[in-house]
């Protein structure tokens, strides 16, 4: 059996081919904050300093019970209990659809939503780069306008296809 799970568009998880029900939004954020440590031990206070930007007393329990709900839901899942934190090894996937941790609040999220969308951009870029596509490029430069990196690749593509002049037009 396989349990894969995704952080791009809202948090999700697959066993094999069949997705998982995560339960409840804040429930679904304790995972994403285990997801994002990914075999990093992380404090009850550390975890609930993540999903919780002003917690209650009772944010200590309900973060137990949302780790206890998440074990029934997933029980192949490598979520360890320690010393008053939690670990958890796992496989990411990243299907590319919609934005980083979509449906999830609080300024870590925010944080890491950040984080997550800068690194599938690098990504994209790094691939835009070894392709060399002129159409992709240009997708990608006019959906990003300030980045320079794409820009240049544009031109450098432009360039080689014999196009000056169109280079010369991005060269701003």
């Amino acid at each position: 059996m396989s349990l894969r799970f995704s952080l791009m568009g809202p948090v999700r998880a697959w066993r094999d081919d069949d997705e998982v029900d995560l339960g409840p939004r804040q429930q679904r954020a304790v995972l994403a904050a285990l997801l994002l440590n990914n075999g990093i031990r992380l404090s009850n206070d550390q975890l609930v300093g993540m999903v919780w930007d002003d917690p209650t007393p009772s944010a200590v329990t309900a973060l137990r019970t949302h780790t206890y709900k998440i074990r029934k839901a997933l029980p192949e899942l490598d979520l360890r209990s320690r010393d008053g934190g939690y670990t958890l090894r796992a496989e990411l996937v990243d299907d590319c659809t919609g934005e980083p941790l979509e449906g999830l609040r609080g300024s870590y999220f925010e944080a890491q939503r950040v984080r997550l969308a800068e690194q599938r951009l690098k990504l994209r870029e790094e691939w835009l780069e070894r392709e060399l596509d002129i159409i992709e490029l240009q997708k990608h430069v006019r959906a990003h306008p300030l980045r320079e990196r794409p820009r240049a690749l544009l031109m450098h593509a432009l360039f080689r296809e014999g196009r000056q002049a169109e280079a010369l037009d991005h060269f701003h």
